[in-house]
């Protein structure tokens, strides 16, 4: 997930840098989140940095305003009447709320081949309750899924959480992997 749906305020802008990519999150008139590239194409301003205005991105450096499909609405240096070209325009990326979070698609596969969002089945049970906390860190996503799946590193990087192999006849044990069509 990108972030938490109560992170996105009506009127507000929220920058994160997602895999190396800036993005800019907000929340239309409408209600529905949406993620533009947080670069203004024309002098590669952060957007993030500008306004919100009539449900549209407003760059802070000239003004140009972004709708949520990230084409270009305004240029004010050409007139109100102004045709706007087609070229003016950041990356918008799919978006879904879903559990309380907002989830980013941030590849080019078509809808039908996205990888779809884990379900929750609990998700609608009263009785059931989540808590996520989220974390940001310095590294490579790969790296973290790396570490992750990595057991033998634990007792060395947290020594509190091991002997670090002293035991007699310690050994990590075989873990069989489930492959799934996206992981």
């Amino acid at each position: 997930f990108a972030l938490h749906s109560q992170a996105l305020k009506q009127g507000r802008l929220v920058h994160k840098t997602i895999l190396g990519e800036p993005i800019v999150f907000g929340r239309a008139p409408d209600g529905e989140a949406f993620a533009l590239r947080d670069l203004c194409p024309h002098r590669g301003v952060p957007l993030s940095k500008g306004q919100m205005i009539d449900g549209t991105v407003e760059c802070p450096y000239h003004g140009w305003r972004f709708n949520r499909d990230g084409q270009c609405t305004r240029i004010p240096s050409l007139g109100i009447q102004a045709k706007i070209p087609p070229r003016a325009r950041v990356d918008a990326y799919p978006v879904e709320e879903r559990y309380g979070l907002v989830h980013a698609f941030l590849g080019d596969l078509p809808e039908a081949e996205r990888p779809p969002i884990m379900p929750i089945f609990e998700a609608d049970d009263p009785n059931w309750r989540s808590h996520s906390i989220s974390f940001e860190v310095p590294y490579h996503y790969e790296r973290s899924i790396e570490n992750a799946l990595d057991p033998a590193h634990t007792e060395f990087v947290h020594p509190a959480m091991g002997h670090q192999g002293a035991e007699e006849g310690y050994r990590v044990p075989e873990f069989q992997i489930d492959r799934k069509p996206w992981g």
